[in-house]
This record gives C-alpha cells, structure tokens and sequence, in this order.
C-alpha cells in the first residue's frame, strides 16, 4: 500500500541546540515539504540552513 501524506495538517520543526549547522532538521524539512506537507521552523538564528530552506513557509526566529 503506498504512502499517502495528509497535506491539510502543517508541520512545525523546532530547531534548537549547540550546532546551529545541523542538518537533521533540513531533512525533515526537505522530506515533508516534498510530499506537500506545509512546514514551518522555529529556529536559534535566520542563517541557519532549516531556516533557509526553500520548502518552508516561515522560519520563526
């Protein structure tokens, strides 16, 4: 049975921590984003790469 994403429910990412570079959250992001899923970001700083990436929303710093 294939997989069916329920794009009307967003997504919210809080990405906090010592390395600002970590790209866990970017996946997730990336993953979502494509399936449809509207994505949003809580992040420490607006350079870092999940607040940057092109399938979100908004970052919220």
């Amino acid at each position: 049975m294939p997989f069916e994403a329920d794009r009307d429910v967003p997504a919210l990412i809080v990405k906090f921590g010592d390395c600002p570079l970590h790209h866990g959250g970017v996946g997730a992001i990336r993953s979502l984003g494509r399936l449809g899923v509207p994505m949003y970001a809580i992040t420490e700083d607006r350079y870092t790469p999940a607040a940057s990436s092109r399938y979100l929303k908004r970052a919220f710093v």
